[in-house]
């Protein structure tokens, strides 16, 4: 033990007698800077600059502090540190040696010129000079990177605030390295781990960077084996990159030579891993596996430097591509700039990808990148929703670097379900149709869209030839030149409608296109139609119509053209002209039923002119046929705003009842002769109800008037309409044509009773307008005959038409009263309140038969409700009460020679009059009270009995009283029969109460 202590205390004295004695030589600065340059030099490196002092601290351990030192190689770069530490072992600075242990670099600058592999040639060769084998450690504390200056003259990625801490293990020829850094404004860690560290052998390489917080630290991991030698360097091993945000570190992009980073991050977590084998002259990545926002592919990568080709196989049996994930892809490949010099394949086949809501499925893609950034696409095959078959078979060569040529096959089992997947707007696709489409043309796919030529396709039943074209840019632009062999819009439009102008207006202002169609045969159902011809062009908006031509559609030719501005407001200038030679049959193309002699007018010719602005449009509409003509001028409001009107209306016909018969009128076997027609109205509007003044005169017939018109929810009408004149039989005709649209029962109403119509009747139309009109005519004609003037209020409001304040002339009498008619749920409530006034029986008989036997003066009144379905159903059910008179009544041949009655004959004339009595009515039979009417008869009083079935429209008559001529005594009379045909029968025995008749 004491030699021990012995022999240490000889070693501290002798090395305190040296360090005193070495003390003026280890101070000796030009010594100390000589030295170190030569441990610089020797280590490998260039010429050492020492700008500040050189200190030397003995304790705890010797160490060199050197200030502001610069050191650089020629085509390699320069480096600096505000303060070199050093530490450096005892023995051999006792023998004056400086052999570092330890060096420190304190806010060091290193800056890279273009040739950085001159760097890491001295670093191998400090690694490998005895001189510094006993350097165990590095520290770098906030020093700094400068890669090399861009050729492009932007600045490059600056490393600052590095923190480095670089350990060796020379017994195990170990290397670890421990550090942070920041690029910008990400922060980034790094650690690392190589054994044998020797430039000669192949160690083993274990790295990791990260960047950015630790939850969502972007990572590359490195495992595997790295050989440093120039002659074959290399390395393999496992690699891994993670993304858990999908966000690469913005400082990756200006190392790899960008100014700014790509355009969209990945829109969730992104990984890939797989085996590496990188050389000098070659990278592979084998069992390669890419994640991309939950999308997993498998597969492999190689990369040929000395040539610049590439090989890229994926797939995978499932994937999503979410329209996140395809807008980042489409952005990255297009803000990507490969080198010219590049060349590659590329091969992807998915199982079923999962794109827009439904699946790819079967997708197999091949694609080449040539030289110059050329992509060619040699195949792509794969099933898309709608069932369909898509083919690409691309050509060697495309008509422009940035384009793919080739020819496309596409066969559709339902091509609705294509197009909405592709995005179709619903509101633009037709509700039936576009079940299938066989399609083959040859394509060019371009950055910025798709031209196909050559097209030959199948849709539905219909053969198409032709060309597309499709430009994407801020505008799009659209070239269609069709030509199509046969088309049926029923298939596509089953009830024809006129499409919403605003919806194609948006559409059509938002892309230039260029339409050249063509259609051979165009029909709608049986309809048929030939040599349709479409041109037009819409260049910023504005509509050009070239021509808009169609023949032989249901016997009518059509031509349009004009321009239009389709922004809001614009103008526009529209000129247009149909002929038609089958009116009817144009009309059922409408969807109406016209009436069968429509067609007595052809041939129709109609002109319009449509021009205006955001101001005013004008309107211009002509009508000729044979025998009729008709015209419309004036301005609207707006773009055809209805709420301003200023218009002029003409119309003409030689025949009205011709006319009325094109309409629907059904002529009577006695056809009146209703005159020439002739109208003019004018409408005027300004913001406000339509005001609407009209004059008309049809043969002898003159009519006036005027309205308020609101048009709203409902039509409503507030006006009166006067006739000097007004011809009967006028007004049967114009019932008879409105009967048709409006539903009503056919045929005359005169003919109705005994044949009431059973059909139920649709009543809804009392629903749909308001109407508040007085009606009336200084004088009536009745065939030829002239008759006392008329009037009538008519109401139409709350689901009710009320007839009031009636005045009509009706057989030498007046008819006075009211009417309603109401409508309730699925029927219809009639009310009456009528009086009959002073009319002739004779003539009220004709009206229904002629040769009534009855003649005299008749009072009638009548209370009645009733209702139903129908007419017959409001007969039927009438209710009330009513009243009778008669006045000089006359009974021709009331009993003939020969008929025998009862107690003794009556008179063959017979005067009676009834002085007022009431009747009952019930159910739709009228009947006379208990006992019967009492009556005036020469001879004194007698008994009127009376039962009348209104649905039968069958009357019996019991007549009771005393002769009073020569012959006297009692007689009795009964009738039978329907109104105006009562025939005498046998009397029945006296009965109480009034005669009763079988139904």
């Amino acid at each position: 033990m004491v030699r021990v202590v012995l022999v240490l205390l000889f070693v501290l004295v002798a090395s305190a007698t040296g360090g005193i004695l070495a003390w003026p030589r280890l101070m000796d600065e030009p010594a100390l800077r000589m030295a170190l340059a030569r441990v610089v030099q020797d280590a490998g490196g260039g010429a050492l600059a020492i700008e500040g002092a050189i200190r030397l601290e003995l304790t705890p351990l010797p160490r060199l502090s050197i200030d502001r030192v610069a050191w650089g190689e020629r085509d390699a770069g320069s480096f600096e540190a505000d303060r070199v530490d050093v530490d450096v072992a005892p023995l051999p600075l006792l023998l004056g040696r400086i052999e570092p242990v330890r060096l420190q670099l304190v806010r060091p600058r290193l800056r890279l010129d273009g040739r950085a592999a001159g760097w890491v040639d001295v670093l191998w060769r400090a690694v490998a000079n005895p001189t510094l084998s006993g350097l165990g450690r590095i520290t770098v504390i906030d020093g700094t990177f400068r890669p090399p200056e861009r050729t492009d003259g932007a600045s490059p990625a600056v490393v600052d605030a590095v923190d480095l801490e670089i350990a060796r293990q020379p017994e195990r020829q170990r290397v670890t390295v421990d550090g942070t850094a920041r690029v910008g404004d990400e922060p980034l860690r790094l650690t690392a781990t190589a054994e044998p560290f020797r430039r000669d052998a192949l160690m083993s390489l274990g790295l990791e960077v990260g960047t950015g917080a630790d939850a969502r630290a972007a990572v590359l991991s490195f495992q595997g084996s790295f050989r440093p030698e120039a002659s074959d360097r290399r390395a393999e091993g496992q690699i891994r990159v993670t993304l858990p945000d999908g966000q690469p570190p913005g400082w990756l992009w200006p190392l790899l030579g960008r100014d700014r980073p790509l355009p969209a991050a990945l829109p969730g977590p992104a990984m890939l891993q797989g085996r590496l084998v990188w050389t000098t002259e070659k990278l592979a990545l084998g069992e390669l596996e890419l994640n991309l926002a939950g999308t997993r592919l498998r597969g492999s990568f190689a990369f040929d430097r000395t040539r610049s080709g590439f090989e890229l196989a994926l797939e995978a049996a499932q994937a999503t591509l979410t329209p996140e994930l395809a807008q980042s892809l489409r952005q990255t490949g297009a803000a990507l700039e490969l080198p010219d010099a590049l060349h590659g394949r590329m091969m992807l086949q998915v199982g079923a990808l999962t794109w827009r809501g439904d699946q790819i499925r079967r997708l197999r893609m091949e694609a080449v990148l040539e030289p110059g950034r050329r992509l060619r696409l040699p195949r792509l095959v794969a099933i898309l929703p709608g069932e369909t078959a898509l083919t690409w078979t691309g050509q060697a060569a495309a008509p422009s670097e940035a384009s793919l040529a080739g020819s496309l096959s596409l066969q559709a089992g339902d091509l609705r379900a294509l197009l909405l997947w592709l995005g179709a707007d619903p509101v633009l696709l037709p509700a039936s149709g576009l079940a299938s489409l066989d399609l083959a043309a040859q394509s060019t796919l371009g950055p910025d869209g798709i031209a196909l030529s050559d097209i030959d396709a199948r849709l539905d039943a219909s053969r198409i030839r032709g060309s597309l074209a499709f430009t994407a840019a801020a505008r799009p632009r659209l070239g269609l030149a069709l030509a199509v062999d046969r088309l049926n819009t029923a298939l596509y439009w089953p009830t024809p409608r006129l499409p919403d102008p605003a919806l194609w207006r948006e559409r059509l202002a938002a892309i230039d296109l260029g339409l050249d169609l063509a259609i051979e045969r165009i029909g709608h159902d049986a309809l048929r139609g030939q040599d349709l011809r479409l041109r037009a062009t819409v260049e910023e908006g504005r509509l050009d119509l070239a021509e808009l031509r169609l023949g032989g559609l249901a016997g009518a030719r059509a031509r349009l053209s004009g321009t239009a501005d389709l922004a809001e407001g614009g103008d526009y200038n529209l000129n247009g002209e149909l002929a038609i030679e089958q009116p009817r049959g144009l009309l059922r193309l409408a969807g109406l039923e016209p009436a069968p002699e429509l067609d007595r007018l052809a041939p129709l010719r109609i002109s319009a002119r449509l021009t205006g602005d955001a101001g005013a449009a004008g309107v211009m509409l002509g009508l000729d046929g044979k025998g009729i003509a008709a015209s419309l001028e004036g301005t609207l409001g707006g773009p055809f705003d209805p709420r301003f009107l200023d218009l002029t209306g003409r119309a003409s016909a030689e025949d009205a009842g011709r006319l009325l018969e094109a309409l629907g009128w059904i002529v009577p076997p006695e056809r009146p002769d209703l005159g020439a027609f002739t109208l003019s109205f004018d409408v005027r509007r300004d913001g406000g109800p339509a005001k609407v003044a009209l004059e008309s005169r049809i043969g002898g017939s003159d009519l006036e008037g005027e309205a308020v018109v609101d048009i709203g929810d409902h039509l409503r009408l507030d006006g009166r309409l006067q006739a000097g004149t007004l011809d009967t039989a006028l007004i049967g005709a114009v019932y008879d044509t409105l009967a048709l649209p409006l539903a009503f029962p056919p045929g005359s109403p005169w003919g109705w009773p005994g044949a009431w119509p059973r059909r139920p009747l649709d009543w809804s139309w009392l629903d749909r307008a308001g109407l508040k009109l007085e009606v009336g005519a200084g004088h009536l004609r009745h065939r030829g005959e002239e008759l006392p003037g008329a009037r009538a209020s008519i109401v139409l409001a709350d689901r009710e038409l009320a007839l009031s304040r009636l005045a009509l002339p009706l057989a030498g009498g007046l008819l006075e009263g009211t009417l309603t008619l109401e409508h309730e749920a699925d029927h219809a409530v009639l009310a009456t309140d009528l009086r009959l006034s002073r009319a002739r029986v004779e003539q009220l008989a004709a009206v229904l038969a002629p040769g009534s036997a009855l003649t005299g003066e008749i009072d009638l009144a009548a209370e009645l409700v009733g209702q139903g379905l129908g007419i017959a159903d409001l007969v039927v059910s009438l209710a009330g009460d009513g009243s009778l008179a008669l006045r000089e009544g006359r009974l021709r041949g009331a009993m003939p020679p020969g008929e025998a009655a009862a107690g003794a004959d009556a008179p063959d004339d017979l005067e009676l009059s009834l002085p007022g009595g009431p009747l009952s009515i019930e159910r739709g039979m009228v009947t006379s009270p208990s006992g019967g009417l009492v009556l005036r008869l020469p001879g004194g009083e007698g008994r009127l009995g009376l039962r009348f079935d209104l649905l039968a429209w069958m009357m019996e008559v019991s007549l009771d009283g005393q002769r009073a001529d020569s012959e006297g005594g009692p007689f009795r009379l009964r009738l039978l029969g329907a109104p105006g045909r009562l025939r005498q029968v046998p009397p029945t025995p006296p009965q109480p109460g009034p005669a009763t008749v079988s139904p």
